[in-house]
């Protein structure tokens, strides 16, 4: 493996990487400043190839290496897209080294006949960070499927209450799940994670530090919040801090225990069906609202948002312009909400 020099002043070597279907030769060309710099990538390059690690190979390594460093949730969802679409696919059986444009792609149309846009675009987007980290030589162009944005249902106010009503009724935890979300804007994750200790009933704040998650082997951890923004100090109003209990968890259900109890409430309720998560669309929307006018800046730190366009492009329904918003207009309308 001898570099050649370039028109340019590069140098360019070439490296064997195998032979393609047809049982021709395949090459793969590096082009570097230095001589010696060529040669080494192409030398590199093979020793990869002799090693023989295949895509699954590749994709697990990454995400053991990863494992330390992300959240339980973020590797239980790793783990479950490597098993599904790379460990049992043909794709994951091929030499890495032996990986091109065509491959990849068909692999990618493959996955778009049995699986979501976005499920795609998260797996080839962990097979593409894998690929990057152990082998930055390698670049594919691929075409992944369009995403289309859900057409998510923003429950009206009518709809909450109608929930909370039968939710006082009959799921007393719920209950106060709904109050938290709806209200205080929080995720299942961090609900669940709630203590009484996290609350201050003199000054009616709770603080949000940590969130329960699912580990990989199905075991249920505290874990910090999704991010950093979401380290908050949320302001209730009397009547929310009134229904929850002074000692002990806020609520006694897991996240997938919350988001369970609350299909079957929708569904009893007869009301058009929503998510838990939604109730965070709602929040927003209502604190942005001409009836609230609570400020941008208001709601995202409410809601424990790092910036403020995913709030808006995702969770405010209608964003208004008013001025003068603030947090006791949230609570003015919880207030008045609750004792409607």
């Amino acid at each position: 493996m001898k570099a050649r020099k370039l028109k340019s002043g590069r140098w360019n070597c070439r490296a064997y990487i195998g032979k393609d279907e047809k049982g021709r030769s395949v090459f793969r060309s590096f082009t570097a400043d230095t001589k010696a710099e060529a040669e080494r990538q192409a030398a590199l390059n093979t020793f990869k190839v002799q090693s023989g690690v295949r895509v699954k190979e590749m994709v697990e390594a990454f995400i053991e290496g990863r494992r330390a460093v992300i959240s339980p949730t973020t590797y239980r969802g790793y783990l479950s897209a490597y098993k599904a679409h790379v460990e049992g696919d043909v794709f994951g059986t091929i030499p890495v080294q032996m990986v091109d444009t065509v491959k990849a792609q068909r692999w990618v149309n493959s996955l778009t006949k049995q699986c979501s846009p976005k499920t795609v675009k998260n797996v080839y987007g962990m097979f593409s960070a894998a690929l990057k980290y152990f082998y930055p030589e390698i670049r594919l162009n691929v075409r992944l499927p369009q995403i289309r944005r859900p057409q998510l249902h923003t429950p009206t106010t009518a709809e909450v209450l109608a929930l909370l009503e039968l939710a006082n009724e009959i799921d007393k935890e719920l209950y106060k799940a709904i109050l938290l979300g709806a209200i205080g804007m929080m995720r299942r994750g961090e609900i669940a994670a709630l203590t009484a200790d996290d609350c201050d009933f003199d000054r009616n704040t709770i603080s949000v530090t940590k969130s329960l998650a699912r580990t990989a082997d199905n075991k249920w951890v505290i874990k910090p919040p999704k991010t950093d923004a979401s380290y908050r100090v949320v302001v209730m109003s009397q009547p929310v801090m009134d229904a929850l209990p002074k000692t002990g968890s806020l609520v006694a259900l897991t996240p997938a225990k919350i988001s369970e109890h609350f299909s079957r409430l929708v569904q009893k309720a007869g009301v058009h069906p929503f998510r838990f998560h939604d109730l965070r669309h709602y929040a927003a929307s209502i604190a942005a609202s001409s009836s609230v006018g609570a400020s941008s800046e208001t709601i995202k730190a409410r809601g424990g948002w790092s910036t403020d366009s995913v709030m808006k492009r995702i969770y405010i329904s209608q964003i208004g312009d008013e001025v003068d918003k603030d947090t006791q207009s949230i609570l003015d309308y919880s207030e008045r909400l609750l004792k409607s």
